[in-house]
């Protein structure tokens, strides 16, 4: 039957209903927005969820922030301490990390000497760790020291590996041969009170010593030897001395001291030795000991005498009348060492013309050393000629003897003056 163009369009339009229904059937039914109140939102917005750290390719950062020694330079047989301080820079979490200190990084197998095992440690997270007494150095040499980081030890072992996401630092340590601990006397101060006595005199000696080592010192002697160098050395002077602690000081003292009963010139030696009964020697300071040397220079003695000295005259007029006096004072000083007895002081008015007939006279008292004597004479010295004279003061202890006007005796004085008379 021949279709119609009626016909045609009616079958095109019931194939497009049934396309429109069958989409309906997929489509969601429409949800009714919500009532509108002061509360609500009338355009809300939908919160996005952030991606992990995995979609965004974050990880941890181990760092060695910082890490403080207590010494660079132990000796054998020391220890180092350790400190060291951890940081995660990082955006991860940082799990399953280890802490190893190598102490001969580079050097033979690389055993560790300190290991921990850190906390997981979030972003920004700082840790600390302590390790004390540290590491032991037994042996003297130059060595580094590596503080390692690390999340494959276990695996590996490997000291030059950091892991993941771990980190090294170096130190480089020096050790040194260990010290002995030794004592060390050492004479600081010798004070005396002479270094020239006479024969026959005494020095007095203080000694100072210290213990500048770093252990006691025991069985120590001090001996002074007061002709070093010079026959047997006998000691003038000996103490044993107390033990002295580092640091200690002792003082002794020798009074009256050394005798020298010869004049010339020793060595006097201060000695302290630990092997003076052993060896008798005056060079061996023995283990930890010292000496010090003193010139001294023995003079002969001198024999003290006394010393008459006129240290002040006064005359109340040098141009005195015919018949007239002059009064005299004077003053007499002992300057000597020792006691002036038997002396006289003499006036002779005419010294050098005539006869010394003396004017005025007087025997002096014994006058010990540095004792003054004042005489005065009054009415004094009579001048009963014109003229120019010498009038002589004079102190002698042979006056009687000798009647010398020019003799001062053993240890006198003598002074002059001019005296115009009737002038």
């Amino acid at each position: 039957m021949k279709t119609t163009r009626f016909q045609t369009m009616q079958i095109a339009l019931a194939v497009l209903t049934l396309i429109a229904a069958s989409l309906a059937c997929q489509m969601p039914t429409p949800v009714p927005p919500p009532t509108a109140t002061q509360d609500s939102d009338p355009s809300p917005t939908n919160t996005p969820i952030p991606p992990t750290s995995e979609e965004v390719g974050e990880e941890a950062n181990l760092v060695i922030t910082n890490v403080t020694l207590d010494t660079t330079t132990p000796s054998a047989g020391g220890w180092v301490t350790v400190d060291v301080t951890i940081e995660n820079q990082g955006g991860a979490v940082a799990a399953s990390y280890e802490l190893v200190l190598i102490p001969h990084y580079g050097w033979g197998p690389p055993n560790p000497a300190g290991h921990e095992v850190l906390p997981a440690l979030d972003p920004g997270a700082i840790h600390t760790a302590t390790f004390t007494p540290g590491v032991l150095y037994s042996d003297a040499g130059t060595f580094t020291l590596r503080v390692l980081v690390t999340d494959d030890w276990y695996a590996s072992g490997n000291p030059d590996s950091t892991g993941t996401a771990g980190d090294y630092q170096d130190f480089l340590i020096t050790v040194t041969e260990p010290v002995t601990l030794e004592a060390n006397l050492v004479i600081t101060n010798v004070t005396l009170n002479t270094t020239t006595p006479t024969a026959g005199g005494w020095v007095t000696v203080d000694v100072t010593i210290e213990n500048q080592g770093g252990a006691a010192a025991a069985g120590y002697d001090m001996g002074l030897i007061p002709h070093y160098g010079w026959g047997p050395p006998n000691p003038a002077g000996y103490e044993t001395l107390p033990d002295l602690a580092p640091g200690a000081i002792h003082t002794a003292t020798f009074t009256p001291g050394v005798l020298y009963s010869n004049a010339g010139t020793f060595t006097l030696r201060v000695l302290v030795t630990d092997d003076w009964y052993g060896g008798g020697n005056p060079d061996s300071t023995g283990t930890a000991g010292d000496y010090h040397d003193i010139l001294i220079t023995v003079s002969e003695p001198i024999a003290l005498e006394p010393n008459l000295v006129i240290i002040n005259v006064m005359l109340d007029t040098i141009a005195p009348p015919i018949d007239g006096w002059v009064i005299v004072d004077v003053d007499i000083e002992n300057r000597g060492g020792a006691v002036a007895a038997g002396y006289e002081l003499v006036l002779i008015p005419h010294y050098g013309w005539g006869p010394p007939n003396p004017a005025g006279y007087e025997v002096l008292p014994d006058l010990a050393p540095g004792a003054i004597y004042t005489k005065l004479f009054s009415p004094g010295v009579l001048y009963s000629t014109a003229g120019t004279f010498t009038l002589r003061l004079l102190v002698t202890d042979d006056w009687y003897a000798s009647g010398n006007p020019d003799s001062t005796g053993t240890a006198g004085d003598f002074m002059d003056f001019s005296i115009t008379v009737g002038g």
